[in-house]
């Protein structure tokens, strides 16, 4: 390692080197992307009693390779930053994780603001992404986030806005569909301390013939609480199909939610209806007609039990 150290009118420290773990130090996440060794600089300087720059962070790994720098000064209480962190190979920490990974990521980040207020953005970019059974080949999305108080105030709100686009995501074999290209964008407010209330502002995921929109409340810390959705498919047939069936028209669902503590309990109330509906079983399509509708009030107990308390279909 090299270390560098002057004193002038400001205090300014160098360092270049690498960081040896020895083996089994580490948990294997940790492991699996630092491999045998962290090549790290750094570059930083104390300009004043409480002032500090970082000009030049770089880090590098087996898997990751990190840059950055930032400026904090605890006089004006402002923070600036900026970090870019890359993983060109997913595969390696997943089977560390134990868990099906594979694919790249770039997550750049940027801060800026005062120290107990700030602000930041956060950006991810991942390419031929695969989870488990869930697989995209493009995806990126971006995080907004704003503290709305002081950092010290109890209480003190963070926003999140996101938005954010999927390319050719791939649902489980389970899921007869084909590849979707989706987008979203949405809004959260909550408590740093998760005492109170965390809103939902708004949340809206459009697909392939597909819109769902969300808004809701929810306790912070229990979540608790309590949603309201909407379901549009503009075309039954792409769905349909899937499945082998052949059934054509649209179709809107509206649903209120009711979540218990750690929603244990789910109550939902169901309304839908369908438009020009055709291709439906012999005996069903004459029975329910083209613009049938749909209530339903049922509670739902994760992984136990499902009780519908009321069925209520009319053509």
């Amino acid at each position: 390692a090299q270390i560098g150290l002057a004193l002038a009118d400001a205090a300014r420290l160098s360092l270049d080197g690498q960081i040896r773990p020895a083996p089994g130090v580490l948990p294997a996440p940790a492991e699996a992307l630092l491999g045998e060794r962290l090549q790290l600089a750094l570059t930083a300087t104390r300009t004043g009693p409480q002032r500090l720059v970082i000009e030049d962070l770089r880090a590098s790994a087996a898997l990751a390779s990190l840059r950055g720098s930032g400026r904090l000064d605890g006089e004006a209480e402002r923070v600036v930053a900026n970090a870019a962190l890359r993983i060109d190979d997913l595969a390696p920490l997943g089977r560390a994780l134990e868990a099906p990974l594979v694919g790249s990521l770039q997550l750049d980040a940027d801060v800026d603001g005062p120290l107990l207020r700030p602000e930041g953005r956060l950006r991810l970019e991942a390419t031929d992404l695969a989870a488990a059974e869930v697989a995209v080949a493009e995806l990126q999305t971006t995080l907004d986030l704003a503290m709305l108080d002081r950092l010290d105030r109890r209480g003190a709100m963070l926003q999140v806005v996101a938005e954010g686009t999927a390319r050719a995501l791939r649902l489980p074999d389970d899921v007869a569909l084909p590849p979707q290209d989706v987008a979203w964008q949405g809004e959260l407010r909550a408590p740093v301390d998760r005492v109170g209330t965390a809103t939902l502002e708004r949340l809206a995921v459009s697909a392939d013939h597909l819109r769902l929109t969300a808004q809701g409340a929810f306790d912070a810390s229990t979540l608790g609480g309590e949603a309201r959705l909407e379901l549009a498919l503009d075309a039954l047939a792409p769905f349909a199909e899937a499945y082998g069936q052949a059934i054509s028209g649209a179709a809107a669902l509206e649903g209120n939610l009711e979540l218990s503590a750690g929603a244990e309990v789910i109550g939902i109330d169901l309304y839908g209806r369908a438009s020009e509906l055709g291709g439906l079983p012999e005996g069903i399509g004459d029975l329910v007609g083209a613009a049938p509708t749909l209530e339903a009030n049922a509670v739902v107990a994760p992984d136990e039990r499902i009780e519908v308390t009321h069925l209520r279909v009319a053509g």
